[in-house]
């Protein structure tokens, strides 16, 4: 099913509406849009008044970020939330590296196919 005509597909927003210059720039700067987006997590996770003792953030280029809770370390059940939250952020990394596993064979993939092609 292929989209709507009005619809820019590689911008997402209707390419008849009238925005103003800087409201463009602001719609297509993709690191806006991502602290924008972590801004809404944060918001949804305060109002809900979830209590997140242990964070980690893993970036494309590799870097690590760890964030845990003061309190966490006077918490009785520490070594029990720090354990769960190793396990999570271990199932995420194996489940991240199969996805892009994935994605580079599908490349490799199309790339041979287009090689038998050509030949």
């Amino acid at each position: 099913m292929s989209p709507p005509q009005d619809i820019d597909t590689k911008k997402g927003y209707p390419k008849t509406l009238c925005f103003s210059k800087d409201l463009r720039r602001i719609l297509d700067n993709s690191r806006f849009l991502r602290s924008l987006r972590k801004i809404s997590e944060l918001k949804a996770a305060l109002d809900n008044n979830d209590l997140i003792y242990a964070q980690t953030v893993l970036q494309l280029d590799g870097d690590v970020i760890n964030r845990y809770r003061r309190d966490l370390f006077e918490q009785k059940h520490k070594d029990l939330i720090i354990s769960i939250h190793h396990e999570g952020v271990s199932g995420g990394e194996k489940q991240w590296r199969g996805l892009l596993k994935f994605a580079v064979d599908l490349v490799k993939d199309i790339m041979a196919s287009i090689g038998n092609v050509r030949r």
